[in-house]
């Protein structure tokens, strides 16, 4: 019995980590096609390029996408909604700890003294809940991750709308993506767009 209880002391631990630690990856956005609409032009136009639209030079600017995450209100929003079903499922899965702990040690009392048909009976019952507690726990994974990859999608399908619009009013070329999983490894601070597609996501959320 005393096996039984740290095998499933370890899943546990591994089951609490994974709320705390787990962060969403920028890998898992899905594309999504959605359809443009326009965008009042207060809210696209440029303060990077200014007078200089229309010079027909190629025009290149690019996105911090660590810095428009940490800007942009429906990734804080979503970020707060993750953090909290994350909580609720953490404090279900401490109640099923305990509930579990307790019935282990029950069985743990006179386990020596039962013949080896109801010790086998007690190990099989343990293992029963266990698969239940892992089974729930996985299942709730599921929801969290399937939410974390909803929110990515919606925010990602929002940007490519906004950016539709912004670069044709702006004469842009193309948008480059910086950040952790940028590709640029050195981009002039001149054509940081980032602050004015933040404001102008952030209107649109508003909305």
């Amino acid at each position: 019995m005393n096996k039984v209880l740290i095998g499933f002391n370890i899943v546990l631990a591994t089951a609490v980590a994974y709320l705390f630690f787990t962060k969403p990856s920028a890998e898992e956005k899905k594309e999504e096609t959605v359809k443009t609409e326009p965008v009042k032009k207060t809210q696209m136009t440029s303060s990077v390029f200014k007078g200089s639209k229309g010079s027909g030079e190629l025009r290149v600017a690019f996105i911090n996408s660590d810095s428009l995450s940490a800007s942009y209100q429906l990734f804080k929003d979503a970020e707060a909604e993750l953090n909290k079903r994350s909580t609720e499922v953490q404090k279900q899965l401490q109640t099923k700890e305990a509930n579990l702990m307790a019935y282990a040690r029950s069985l743990e009392k006179d386990f020596n003294l039962k013949t080896l048909s109801e010790q086998q009976q007690a190990q099989q019952a343990m293992q029963g809940l266990e698969m239940q507690y892992n089974k729930f726990k996985e299942e709730q994974m599921a929801v969290l991750d399937q939410l974390r990859n909803e929110n990515l999608v919606k925010g990602d399908a929002a940007l490519k709308k906004f950016l539709t619009g912004y670069c044709e009013e702006n004469k842009i070329d193309y948008v480059i993506r910086d950040g952790v999983v940028g590709s640029i490894f050195y981009g002039n601070p001149v054509y940081d767009i980032t602050a004015d597609v933040a404001k102008g996501l952030n209107a649109e959320y508003k909305k």
